[in-house]
């Protein structure tokens, strides 16, 4: 196992990972450890100032999504635990790490990074539909799919993301039925939409979905919703209102569509996992910060003071009261 020399913050308990903290580890190489700093670096400059005005305006910095495309932070979260050699060709990955080099940990790393921003709606704005939308298109697209979708998205200049939430059946996937999606994260922004479709039986079969890219057209509604949080990740209504989508559109093979989303599910949800683990490690560092600030921590001390010294004042009055008391003062009873 090899050793790492300590990174980030070491002053405040379980704020960084325990191989941040020098422990050894047998998972993390010289390409981890590259990629770790980078990432920071770019957390730091890009999102750690901007994060907080992103949500109280509700929306990101489309400038820095296109710097994320010129730093190679697309191609990264699209591909997730794995990255295709053959995109490189139309995107770079952040730190120049080679695509047969790229894995879970990279994955880890980078979401965890970029997470210390500490809002949920920041990254989301920036990758939550790129991250869900596209695998499926690159996994179980046809060559048409990926020869005129994929490049785009990856060079920043258009924008996917995944609709399958529905107002009656939310994401229940079986149950879908295809004329609205609703709470769509980036919709707002979305230029194609990975979207599952009912092409066979009824609501509650699982055999009768596929997924179909729709670009943005005629048809296509977008209208952002008012959320509780996640303010600037672009959350959406999508109406679909007598869209007609070319066959070449379709994703795989007719049918298919919920295997293809469920496989999806696991990238997404290990997504999530990233960031919760990186969000209460910030909750942590934050209420450590403050509490040594905080005044009301100061009590602790001042109280076992004001205890030694009350005790000696009562010490002193009760000594000088006996000898005012003169006998009497020593006599039980009085």
């Amino acid at each position: 196992m090899t050793r790492h020399e300590p990174f980030g913050n070491q002053l405040t308990p379980f704020s960084e990972p325990s191989w941040y903290n020098g422990l050894p580890s047998p998972y993390y190489n010289e390409s981890h450890i590259k990629l770790r700093k980078i990432a920071r670096e770019w957390t730091e400059t890009h999102l750690v100032d901007q994060a907080h005005d992103w949500e109280e305006n509700g929306s990101i910095d489309h400038k820095t999504y296109e710097r994320a495309a010129q730093d190679g932070l697309i191609l990264p979260n699209l591909g997730g635990l794995r990255i295709p050699k053959e995109w490189t060709r139309h995107g770079k990955i952040i730190g120049d790490i080679p695509a047969d080099q790229w894995d879970g940990f990279h994955a880890f790393i980078l979401q965890d990074e970029l997470s210390r921003c500490g809002s949920a709606g920041a990254v989301g704005g920036l990758f939550s539909g790129l991250a869900y939308g596209g695998p499926l298109v690159w996994k179980y697209g046809s060559d048409f799919l990926r020869n005129s979708v994929v490049p785009s998205i990856l060079d920043g200049s258009k924008r996917i993301c995944i609709a399958i939430t529905e107002p009656n059946a939310g994401s229940d996937v079986k149950n879908l039925s295809t004329t609205a999606e609703k709470r769509i994260t980036n919709g707002i922004w979305g230029d194609y939409f990975s979207t599952a479709v009912r092409t066979k039986g009824s609501a509650g079969d699982p055999s009768g979905i596929s997924v179909i890219v729709i670009p943005k057209g005629p048809g296509v509604k977008v209208s952002r919703l008012k959320m509780g949080g996640v303010w600037s990740s672009g959350t959406s209504q999508v109406v679909f209102d007598n869209v007609k989508v070319p066959i070449e559109y379709l994703v795989g093979v007719e049918n298919k569509g919920f295997e293809y989303i469920m496989s999806n599910f696991n990238h997404e949800r290990m997504n999530i996992a990233f960031s919760a683990h990186r969000s209460a490690r910030i909750c942590i560092e934050d209420a450590f910060k403050h509490s040594q600030k905080r005044k009301v921590a100061l009590l602790g001390g001042q109280s076992a003071l004001l205890k030694a010294h009350c005790g000696i004042t009562l010490e002193y009055v009760a000594r000088e009261a006996v000898q005012i008391m003169g006998g009497l003062g020593y006599t039980r009873g009085g």
